[in-house]
This record gives C-alpha cells, structure tokens and sequence, in this order.
C-alpha cells in the first residue's frame, strides 16, 4: 500500500480508493474523539445540573495515583456508582482525573476501585467490589478518594481550597 501511495501520489491514491486503510482508521480516530469530547461535555452538564440544586456542593478529586511511597500502592481508578441512592455524575475535573460533587453534611457514596496489574501482553484488570462510604462533606471543601491496594481500604483526605 505504502508502496503504491509513493508511486500514485496521496492525492491520486485517494481520489482512486476512498475506502483504503488509511481514510477509515482516520474516520474512525476523529469520530472517537468526537465521542469523547462529548462525553466530557454531558458528564459536565450533568454535574453542574447537581451542583445548581444543591448550592455549596464540595468537590471529591477521585485520586488517580499509581503508587504511593514505602510501597504503597493505590487503585489506578476509582468509579463512583451511587450518590445517596441516585445514579453518580462524575465528571473530568482535569484531564485523565474524576471528581464528584457532595452535598453538604453526611452523603453515602457507592464506589469501586479498579487498577492494573502486569506488563507487557500480560495485563489485567482488577476491580474491587462495590462499598458504601459514610462522608460527612463541608460547605465547598475540597477532598481527595484515594484507595489503598494492600489495604483494601479507602482514604478521603481534605485538600487545600487552592487544590
């Protein structure tokens, strides 16, 4: 293929066959991150829509740690799966990294936490079970979710409003 596009010109290979490997892995590429751009934006809307109703929401960052130190490792991603009993909207609150919006005063947050092991062609993905957090949440506060692999245990932290 290569071989042929030197020879004919990208321009006559193309107007020639417009249905090549090249044009459908692009096609494909470009309608991915279409998906994911607006994927982001309904995840955004659907958190801003919480935090409109319940004014003075804190911020939960789902810390997206791969290890700690003194060999401490963390889960690689942390999915919140209920809200108070409601579906959870997380969003993107920086790229590759989750945040939750939590009412002020006690919340009960449904979550797992899942992460990688291996290398190579040898990975696996490992999912903790789904466990109900008891969070008492501040008044526009700002708090980390971590979870702690040997411990099998999560960590909320309260961050730096500067966060």
């Amino acid at each position: 293929m290569w071989e042929m596009i030197s020879r004919m010109g990208p321009r006559a290979y193309f107007e020639q066959y417009p249905l090549n490997p090249i044009s459908i892995v692009g096609a494909v590429v470009i309608i991915g991150i279409i998906v994911l751009i607006v994927n982001s934006k309904v995840r955004k809307a659907a958190s801003l829509r919480y935090l409109l109703d319940h004014p003075g929401s804190a911020t939960v960052v789902l810390a997206k740690v791969k290890t700690g130190g003194e060999g401490r490792y963390y889960g690689d991603n942390i999915r919140p799966l209920r809200l108070n009993g409601e579906k959870a909207h997380w969003f993107f609150i920086r790229p590759m990294t989750g945040a939750i919006f939590l009412k002020p005063g006690r919340n009960s947050l449904v979550v797992r936490a899942q992460w990688t092991q291996g290398g190579g062609t040898n990975i696996k993905i490992v999912k903790s079970p789904p466990v109900t957090l008891d969070l008492v949440a501040d008044v526009s506060a700002r708090y980390s979710l971590e979870y702690l692999i040997p411990e099998a245990r999560y960590i909320f932290t309260k961050l730096p409003q500067e966060y």
